[in-house]
């Protein structure tokens, strides 16, 4: 099934455009409301690194589950910021541990520095 959201919103004139202002507060109230809904009724839980979206979203007794599900350009803007955010904050623990390893070993900031500058 599919859900429109319409706007104009109350206290704007215009139809909401790809990606201004009114969009990004429909995405808001979107994922915060629906998205938190489905989480909590199928029991999915994210990790450290893992998505949210890596459970199945499956309901039902044992022989008699059915599965779900759903797309939508506000869930696939919200999912994509959290993986480039996740990623990102990966490449940095990964670039420091090397830092601190190589500055450990050889027993020198300068060279620890040096050598990363040359990696990155």
């Amino acid at each position: 099934s599919l859900m429109y959201i319409g706007t104009p919103l109350q206290g704007f004139e215009k139809v909401s455009g790809w990606d201004d202002q009114q969009y990004r507060k429909v995405q808001k109230q979107f994922t915060n409301k629906v998205q938190n809904s489905l989480i909590d009724k199928y029991d999915m839980e994210a990790g450290i690194l893992r998505s949210v979206y890596l459970d199945e979203a499956r309901a039902g007794q044992a022989g008699n589950k059915f599965e779900v599900l759903w797309w939508n350009p506000f869930l696939e803007d919200e999912q994509f910021v959290e993986a480039v955010n996740s990623d990102f904050a990966f490449a940095i623990l990964s670039i420091t541990f090397v830092w601190i390893w190589i500055c450990v070993h050889t027993s020198s900031l300068f060279i620890g520095s040096r050598s990363m500058l040359q990696i990155i």
